[in-house]
């Protein structure tokens, strides 16, 4: 009986501790790859959104077929963003007044094997990367401010944004934001 009572006392010290600990939420958006990583007390769960996909050698007549692949990956997620940006809106407009962002990045590698190519692309790519930025300084205000860093791989073909965040806010709200997110993004 005591040993049961000590377990269910340990329990709800943890779950008060989770309830008012900060978070630090990392988004790591790739060309293979899609992971969220939370940490809280030190310790660290991450969440594969979308599986790795298997890694053979490229034969040199396959470079096209990669290069099309990294930008069907950049434009597939630019299309998401705008797809779901509404139930976005709606979610931060909850949240603008729920959470506490202390600070936020950006940075990553983008490039398609080929100079001219990855140049002329690159352009886009950070545009984006400063439209989810410029999004999100909308609905928060940031202790630091949002620090960018995408760099242009000329020689690679690589496509890998990260988007970190260090935020405080009761996990409450996040399952609350999650619903309102799944209500509005089922509209469109």
């Amino acid at each position: 009986m005591i040993i049961a009572l000590c377990i269910l006392l340990f329990l709800l010290i943890l779950v008060a501790l989770l309830l008012f600990c900060d978070f630090l939420v990392i988004l790591s958006v790739s060309e293979k790859q899609l992971t969220l990583k939370v940490r809280v007390l030190h310790i660290t769960i991450r969440i594969p959104l979308k599986k790795a996909e298997d890694k053979t050698e490229k034969k040199p007549k396959e470079i096209n077929e990669t290069q099309d692949s990294v930008m069907k990956s950049f434009l597939e997620m630019r299309n998401t963003f705008t797809r779901i940006r509404t139930a976005l809106e709606k979610t931060l407009s909850y949240l603008c007044r729920k959470i506490h962002i202390k600070e936020m990045g950006v940075v990553g590698k983008f490039g398609l094997g080929n100079a001219a190519l990855t140049g002329m692309s690159y352009g886009a790519v950070e545009a984006f990367a400063g439209l989810v930025t410029g999004f999100l300084q909308h609905f928060f205000k940031f202790e630091k401010p949002i620090y960018r860093n995408v760099q242009m791989e000329y020689d690679s073909l690589i496509f890998q944004l990260n988007f970190a965040m260090v935020l405080k806010t009761k996990p409450i709200y996040l399952l609350k934001a999650a619903l309102i997110f799944l209500k509005h993004n089922r509209k469109h």
